[in-house]
């Protein structure tokens, strides 16, 4: 057989060619394998899912969630009626006085005074609006019966269909009522006028909205429907027109309650 020293040098011959090579174990652990994505959690054979519960109430959710955040204007401006000193805004909310400049004649538009009407009239029920008057200091807010298609007359009082309060540039912190007693009301600094119109009761109340506090009330016999009615003074020279504006209010969700 084979001497010792044979066998050693083949033991020696073996190890030497074996450093050069990798076994099939070695060169797959030098391998990056990618990773396995994630899979949804298996659902159990059998097993029911809660239909209602995710989708029976989504659609009015989300038509709640959107109405979170919807304000509305009770009503608009009738740029129809306005009268030639007047500007109403492309969303119909606001109005200024920017001085006089010819417009298209029609039964409905004010040509004596700087005066319009809101596009909403009111027969039955109770209404109410809100109004930012812009520092203002010469302005009529309230309520008029229109005459047909008759045009409007040059005095605009309680006696000629036209219920309001009124302020003069003149009055420091008075207003009067266009009553024939012209009954005054001291207003303070007032920021937001309040108009709470009754057609049942026949009663046209102002208060002012910060302070929450009345003013005065007409009680009268309307005689069918009437309109909001503002009045905006001249524009002090040398000052830019301020807006008058209709207060947006917020939509609220009245929920009916399973007996």
């Amino acid at each position: 057989g084979p001497s010792l020293a044979l066998l050693l040098h083949r033991a020696q011959e073996e190890k030497t060619q074996g450093a050069g090579r990798k076994t099939p174990v070695e060169t797959q652990s030098c391998q990056k394998t990618p990773p396995k994505p994630l899979e949804p959690e298996a659902v159990a054979s059998g097993m029911l899912i809660d239909t209602a519960k995710y989708l029976g109430s989504l659609q009015y959710n989300v038509w709640k969630k959107m109405l979170d955040n919807i304000t509305v204007v009770p009503f608009s401006f009738d740029p129809n009626s306005a009268a030639g000193w007047l500007s109403v805004s492309e969303d119909l909310s606001s109005v200024t006085n920017g001085g006089y400049k010819l417009l298209t004649e029609n039964p409905e538009r004010f040509t004596s005074a700087p005066c319009i009407l809101g596009s909403r009239g009111f027969s039955a029920g109770f209404h109410s609006w809100e109004v930012d008057l812009g520092g203002i200091t010469n302005w009529r807010v309230g309520v008029a019966r229109p005459r047909g298609r008759t045009p409007w007359n040059f005095h605009h009082d309680a006696r000629s269909g036209f219920w309001y309060l009124y302020r003069l540039p003149t009055d420091g912190e008075t207003c009067r009522a266009s009553n024939a007693a012209r009954s005054e009301a001291t207003l303070g600094e007032l920021g937001r006028l309040r108009v709470e119109l009754d057609c049942d009761e026949g009663e046209l109340s102002f208060y002012d909205a910060d302070r929450r506090s009345h003013i005065y009330t007409f009680h009268e016999k309307f005689g069918g429907t009437v309109f909001p009615y503002f009045y905006m003074g001249a524009t002090p020279v040398g000052a830019l027109p301020r807006a008058l504006r209709i207060c947006p209010v917020r939509v609220r969700i009245h929920e009916d309650t399973p007996v």
